[in-house]
This record gives structure tokens, sequence and C-alpha cells, in this order.
């Protein structure tokens, strides 16, 4: 009898990509990158469309930074990263962000296609309440 259960584990590997919005003082993006599989993974690349800028002083995209380039990911894993949404442009366009990975097997990454994350979509301003709206609202 074949062994299907590994199989199966290994076509249920998933990487997920999310936005999480926390209202603190200030309302704060972070980009969450998520290994939710029982493998280790190595996170080859981010791709983002717009181009989604590094932010802080830095006009590197996201797509080119080091940060989320050849990372190791062990299951349960998470990289975060908080967006600076001041420096990116295009605040009413959706942003669309997808995550490239290969799973590694036995310690090593054996010739494999490269898989791709969920896509997120990402709208800088699809969760903030524009200041002008609050200040004209009525109350009865």
């Amino acid at each position: 009898m074949v062994m299907i259960d590994p199989l199966l584990k290994i076509a249920a590997q998933k990487i997920f990509v999310s936005v999480e919005i926390k209202r603190e003082q200030e309302i704060k993006h972070t980009l969450v990158i998520h290994n939710q599989s029982e493998f280790t993974v190595q996170l080859i690349e981010i791709e983002t469309a717009p181009k989604i800028p590094l932010g802080f002083g830095n006009n590197l995209p996201i797509d080119d930074s080091k940060i989320f380039k050849n990372q190791t990911l062990i299951p349960g894993q998470r990289i975060e990263n908080l967006l600076d949404k001041e420096s990116i442009k295009e605040k009413r366009t959706d942003h669309k962000i997808t995550v490239k990975y290969k799973t590694f097997f036995a310690e090593k990454i054996p010739p494999q296609p490269v898989q791709k994350s969920n896509t997120c979509i990402y709208k800088p301003l699809g969760h903030t309440v524009p200041v002008m709206a609050a200040m004209t609202q009525r109350y009865n």
C-alpha cells in the first residue's frame, strides 16, 4: 500500500500573506508572511503590484529588499514588517502581494517547481476613516 498521507501533507503546503491592521495610538499596517505548514520552506521572493516602498526614509521597493529574499521559515514562523503607508503614492489602488517559495524535504531542497502563496489584496486607505468624514458627521 502506498503512503498517501505524506504526499497530502506536501500538497497542503501553505504560506499565507496578509496585512494586519492594528489600532493603537495610531493605525499600524503590518505585512505578515506566515508558514502554516508542517515543513520548513525557503522564501524565495515577494512580489507586489504596484510596487510598495519600504518607506521610513527608504524608497527601495519591498520586492528588492533582502528581508524577504532567501529566508528560511520553520513551521509556524512568521516574518512581520511594518508598512509605511505614508510612503505609498497610490493609496486608493489595490496592491497585490504574493510570495514565491520552495519546500525543504529531509533538510534539502530537491528540484521542484516554485510555489506561490495566496494573493493578498491591500488597499492603504481601505482601513482608515477620512478625517473630513468624521468632522462633517452630524449627531441627532
